[in-house]
């Protein structure tokens, strides 16, 4: 299944640190037909986003705007935001420039 990341920085996260596509949407059909399920998958819809910038995104991301941060502890937050800004001074070019995705909602269907 393809992962739907909102922002250019996740997005970098997994290339560099995450599956390698295809691995995870592999893995979930895997799982199921293990329970004796027959898979398919099925692009639901696919749109644009609207564009946002890698620094609009590091900064929502800095001030916990996504549920995935609210758990973390302060100290540990703290530190990924700062290593989120330094990747993006570092490694970010176009840091302000809003950027526009093409984006897939990927079903897998399961039949038991």
């Amino acid at each position: 299944m393809t992962t739907v990341n909102y922002d250019r920085a996740v997005s970098y996260y997994d290339e560099t640190r995450g599956f390698r596509p295809g691995v995870s949407e592999r893995y979930r059909h895997a799982v199921l037909e293990l329970t004796g399920a027959d898979t398919r998958a099925i692009d639901l819809l696919t749109y644009r986003e609207l564009p946002v910038s890698c620094r609009t995104m590091v900064d929502r991301r800095a001030q916990r705007m996504f549920r995935s941060d609210w758990a973390l502890p302060e100290p540990i937050h703290r530190t990924a935001a700062r290593m989120l800004y330094d990747w993006l001074e570092r490694d970010c070019p176009n840091a302000d420039e809003p950027a526009e995705r093409r984006m897939l909602f990927r079903a897998i269907i399961a039949r038991f």
